[in-house]
């Protein structure tokens, strides 16, 4: 093979190594995982929340909204029921929800994933809205064990059945000490926002 052709074929090389590494990085959407941390008051103005230090919430952010599994009743199912759901998908503004937690502790994960999988999380999460597919149950789906649920059927975190969802993430400290393995794992950028000081946070 003499010189020229061999440049040509090292011109093409590169060209295809380009091609294909600019075509992976505009398919890569960047999603966040927010874990609030549980706490309780520390002094007379604050309040009690459900869960205490075990308590907490868990969202995934999208470019502008956040989704979470959140309860619509005054009183939690303790196993989970057919019918009369408790249950239910919100999405909300991504301002409005920043400033409603800006005074939380809240571990945030950033997982970079290919388009197909983000396109996939937004239709789950649209039909669910519509219609959860679960009751809220203190023995069944709550914010983390849905988020880690959601996270399997998309390929981020190995898919798991319901059941073991609830197992491997039972409340939002258990959830995040697995996120938190993952990330270290796979070089997620992981960051932690301070809450108030009138409260006792989880992990503090």
């Amino acid at each position: 093979m003499n010189k020229k052709v061999r440049n040509f074929f090292s011109l093409c090389f590169i060209l295809a190594f380009f091609c294909t590494k600019s075509q992976t990085s505009d398919s890569l959407k960047l999603i966040r995982i927010h874990i609030i941390h549980g706490s309780k008051p520390k002094s007379a103005v604050e309040y009690k929340t459900i869960g205490g230090m075990y308590g907490g919430h868990v969202v995934i952010e999208t470019d502008s909204c956040v989704y979470g599994f959140f309860f619509d009743s005054k009183q939690i199912h303790v196993f989970p029921h057919k019918r009369g759901k408790a249950g239910v998908y919100e999405k909300e503004n991504l301002s409005d929800w920043k400033r409603n937690y800006k005074s939380y502790k809240i571990t945030s994960i950033e997982i970079p994933i290919f388009l197909n999988q983000y396109e996939q999380l937004i239709k789950q999460y649209e039909e669910y809205i519509q219609e959860s597919p679960h009751d809220y149950a203190f023995f069944g789906m709550r914010c983390a064990s849905s988020c880690y649920w959601v996270l399997g059927t998309i390929g981020v975190v190995k898919k798991c059945s319901k059941l073991k969802s609830m197992h491997k993430a039972f409340h939002p400290k258990a959830f995040r000490k697995k996120m938190q393995k993952l990330s270290q794992k796979n070089g997620y950028v992981t960051y932690i926002q301070k809450g108030r000081s009138t409260r006792k946070w989880e992990n503090d």
